[in-house]
């Protein structure tokens, strides 16, 4: 090990100092010193005697033990295959052949040799000693392997090679301190990983590393953790220690096949010095080791220092939706293709799942959360599917994206695809259903289907894409295969099936075949399953993949019939179209100006344009008559409000992307028949010129101008994050209402029965009795059953979800084993999130707060009861108004406390506005009026 430097100071050298300096000055000298001495001390602790660069045919040994050799001196060495110790190579390196690297340390050279080649299926090691005039240098274990970039792609002992990779890994990720060095659970964790096709991740501690050797896993390692925060990098003579006993940390292990020098790093900001800094450091670790490619700066770097492409994008989490691939795949490849580099996506997917199976609730994640499953009746059971549904998605996608665009290079989905925080052993560790997906798309032969038409009337014919990827780990090409497909019901019968061929596929390669799939015509409503399997030519399973589709007969998407028949507003027709292909029978009106007597007017999809909105006070008189209205979906750009009785706008950050993934709330009128998933998104109507597929059932979708614009409506659908957009509005005004909705049906109801059987259920509920508040007589459970009933429908109401996770720290990030259920809501007040999640301003517990909201009292109440936690230490006041009007004292609530709080009122039958104003410890639970 490498001797720490001392710091000799004689009682002269002191006083002289003291003398010149001046004591204070002196003083921040001395303390300079003494941690300039502990820092590298600290560093030396951990650095090897030796350090191991090999290539294929040789090592490369590098003595960082200065102190003990004498440069010069001959050194001999040993070389034995580990762990059975037999000797390979042995041998005296004359010290004349001894040079120092440009970092300082003597050199050797082994070369000429044919070992075993260390890879992920055969990882062999070896062990070297060195010693040098009888004193040993010391001994470390390595292995022979060659890792480059060749252009576009990685080369692992000369073959092409794609990662398939997972970022987060323990330590770090709340494991049990206990497992932290206990080799057992790390290899059970390591095959674990192994056995779902996975063959790189990211971790760095020395147990992991030597079992990542032994196992055959490669890893990318480095300073990953350390990007450091705003424009400005440390000065590189500083940091330049740290990294080189990094790098000699890191050299010898042959599993690490790439270095990371830091992460998300600014490198936009106009007086960033981060590229510069950074620079340097590859520019030094290139004098150490040309052996191993380097990332810069993951997610942020554009490849530059380094030579790999990396790239960080969440599209379907924390921006977009799940079709929003191939726009940004093409992006990314567009700059790889100037920059030559191959591309690696060392995250993406996020949708963080705790141990339990919920969704994350710390820091920005509260607000994604609700975005993806916020209404669903079993929340766990949705967030497990949706992390699959996204891992599947995007994996696959980008390697059937590779079969034009090569660069693609590595796949690395970021989130928790196993749950270790209250593990003893590695037979404890909790295996999620994305990770059954995961050994899905990491198939190193995979056979992977491309639908983007999964709803289908029954008769109609099931037409997709089979792209077969050959990555396999042996590097072997694949002969002429069988694809065979067939759709199966949920019993089990096969209703449909087909085969095609392909012809050869090379290594490395994609092979495209188009498959049809004609299904009876006289199938009831259903879910099917499409198993695709893939054999060679002596009939061996050799990939196996699937989706579902959703099938329906016509008469399913049949609206019913009402009492009077609507009025139809639609000067294209596009609409009148539609409404007869669901059996829907109208009659038209050719202006807007004047109003039906009573009965539903239905404006037509994309009807309303400058001077065509109708005026307001007719609308107002017709709805307080009773008349209803059902406007369909218009455009963003001409959308008017002024002729409502709420104020709902559709501003929406840009880019304008559709939206998938509808919320919907409990209404069984509304929804009836449906599903959750057949709201998620609809067949495709085309493709936009960047290949992203037509999916999203809604384009842009309501948000209410204010708080008010809340008192007199029911949200149905929502989408964004913390729910806070809607695409299906009622507002309620008299005896009548207008429901508002954006979905795109009218478009497909001739080839997405999910699209006609919402249409016709938003023209029956219309024209139904419907019209109802919230009922506040009932009693509001403030947990998720808050955004499943549409008690909490918008940030603007000031109250936010909590959770025990959720502790007022911002950018708390919590722990995988920590409760993450939504168990009621906070009084923030004026809140709003960053485009990506984060909750600002950040809540504050020593503030007071406040929270709204709206319904209707169906009988007489005399008392308005409370159920609440006082999660602070302190004790904390809550106060009541009604309409604005202050009810009683506010009310002490202990520090810690739980307790029913209640309210004397007096209130007749009617709509009332809710607000409570109080400390933000505290958590409502329930709330009720009696």
């Amino acid at each position: 090990m490498s001797k720490n430097p001392l710091l000799a100071l004689s009682v002269t050298s002191i006083f002289a100092c003291l003398l010149y300096l001046g004591y204070n000055d002196f003083m921040r000298l001395v303390v300079t010193l003494l941690l300039v001495m502990w820092g590298v001390g600290c560093l030396a602790a951990e650095r090897p005697g030796l350090a191991v660069l090999s290539s294929a045919t040789g090592a490369t040994v590098k003595i960082t033990d200065i102190a003990g050799y004498k440069l010069g001196s001959d050194v001999s060495y040993q070389i034995r295959h580990w762990p059975d110790g037999a000797l390979f190579a042995s041998g005296t390196v004359q010290g004349s052949a001894i040079k120092t690297d440009q970092w300082g340390l003597p050199v050797l050279s082994v070369e000429n040799l044919s070992p075993k080649l260390w890879q992920p299926d055969d990882p062999q090691l070896y062990e070297i000693a060195v010693e040098s005039e009888g004193h040993s240098l010391g001994k470390v274990r390595f292995g022979f392997r060659t890792f480059e970039v060749k252009g576009d792609k990685f080369y692992l002992n000369g073959r092409p090679t794609l990662l398939r990779g997972v970022p987060i890994n323990p330590p770090g990720r709340d494991l049990p301190d206990s497992l932290l060095k206990d080799r057992d659970f790390i290899a059970g964790y390591i095959k674990l990983l192994k056995s779902s096709n996975v063959n790189m991740i990211r971790t760095e501690p020395e147990e992991w590393l030597d079992v990542c050797d032994e196992l055959g896993m490669m890893l990318f390692a480095g300073h990953y953790g350390g990007g450091g925060s705003g424009p400005i990098a440390p000065d590189f003579e500083r940091r330049q220690l740290f990294y080189r006993d990094l790098l000699l940390r890191l050299a010898s292990h042959p599993a690490v096949v790439i270095y990371v020098l830091s992460n998300e790093v600014d490198y936009n900001s106009p007086n960033s010095t981060w590229k510069q800094y950074l620079t340097k450091v590859y520019n030094d670790a290139r004098l150490f080791d040309t052996t191993r490619p380097i990332i810069g700066n993951a997610g942020f770097g554009h490849g530059a220092p380094g030579e790999i492409f990396d790239v960080h994008r969440y599209a379907g989490w924390y921006y977009g939706n799940i079709s929003d691939w191939p726009v940004d795949a093409t992006t990314y490849v567009k700059f790889t293709e100037k920059t030559g580099q191959p591309l690696t996506i060392t995250e993406c997917v996020a949708a963080y799942t705790s141990d339990a199976g919920d969704y994350l609730t710390m820091g920005k994640q509260l607000s994604m959360m609700t975005k993806w499953v916020g209404t669903a009746s079993n929340h766990r059971a949705a967030a497990a599917e949706y992390q699959s549904e996204l891992v599947k998605h995007v994996t696959e996608s980008m390697r059937r994206y590779r079969t034009d665009k090569s660069h693609v290079a590595g796949i690395m989905p970021f989130t928790y695809f196993l749950g270790w925080a209250h593990a003893q052993s590695a037979e404890d560790i909790v295996i999620k259903p994305a990770f059954e997906t995961l050994k899905t798309a990491f198939q190193p032969i995979l056979l992977s289907p491309e639908c983007w038409h999964r709803n289908l009337y029954a008769g109609d014919t099931l037409k997709l894409r089979l792209c077969l990827s050959n990555d396999d780990d042996q590097g072997r090409d694949l002969g002429p295969t069988r694809a065979v497909v067939e759709m199966v019901s949920a019993d089990g019968k096969v209703i449909s099936s087909d085969s095609v061929s392909f012809g050869d596929t090379p290594y490395y390669s994609n092979n495209w075949m188009n498959m049809s799939l004609p299904t009876p015509a006289d199938l009831p409503r259903g879910l099917f399953d499409v198993k695709c399997k893939l054999f060679d030519a002596d009939q061996s399973l050799v990939s196996a993949n699937e989706f579902q589709v959703s099938i329906a007969p016509r008469s399913w998407c049949q609206a019913k019939s009402s009492a009077q028949t609507p009025v139809l507003f639609d000067p294209s027709g596009r609409t009148a179209e539609a409404l007869g292909g669901i059996g829907v029978k109208f009659s038209r009106t050719e202006s807007l100006q004047t109003l039906p007597k009573d009965g539903l007017l239905i404006i037509g999809e994309c009807a309303l344009e400058a001077g065509k909105y109708p005026d307001k006070k007719s609308v107002i008189a017709f709805l307080d008559r009773g008349g209803k209205i059902l406007c369909l979906r218009q455009e963003r750009e001409k959308w008017e409000s002024d002729w409502l009785p709420a104020n709902f706008t559709m501003k929406q950050r840009p880019p304008y992307r559709p939206l998938t993934y509808i919320q919907p709330r409990d209404n069984a009128a509304l929804f009836d028949g449906m599903t959750e998933r057949d709201l998620r998104w609809w067949n495709e109507l085309g493709r936009a010129e960047d290949g992203t597929p037509d999916i999203g059932p809604v384009l842009t979708a309501f948000r209410p101008a204010s708080a008010s614009d809340l008192r007199k409506t029911r949200i149905w659908a929502s989408c964004d994050p913390l729910l806070s957009a809607a695409a299906i509005v009622e507002i309620i005004q008299g005896k009548g209402r207008v429901v508002l909705s954006q979905f795109r049906a009218i478009e497909r109801v001739d080839n997405d029965p999910c699209a006609a059987k919402l249409l016709g259920n938003l023209i029956s509920y219309s024209a139904g009795q419907g019209g109802e508040l919230f009922d506040l007589n009932k009693t509001i459970h403030w947990d998720l059953r808050a955004f499943q009933s549409g008690a909490f429908v918008s940030s603007l109401q000031g109250l936010l979800p909590h959770s025990q996770t959720y502790k007022h720290r911002g950018t708390s990030k919590g722990r995988l084993g920590d409760d993450h259920r939504i168990d009621g809501f906070t009084l923030v007040g004026n809140y709003d999130f960053s485009s990506n999640g984060w909750i600002l301003p950040i809540p504050d517990p020593k503030t007071i707060g406040w929270g709204i909201f709206y319904g209707s009292l169906s009988r007489q109440a005399s008392r308005f009861i409370v159920n609440l936690i006082n999660s602070g230490d302190k004790n904390a006041e809550l106060a009541l108004k009604l309409d604005g009007k202050l009810i009683g004292l506010p009310i002490t609530i202990p520090a810690g406390a739980a307790q029913t709080v209640t309210f004397p009122i007096n209130r007749a039958p009617g709509p009332v506005t809710v607000a409570l104003r109080g400390d933000q410890t505290i958590v409502i639970k329930e709330t009720r009026f009696e």
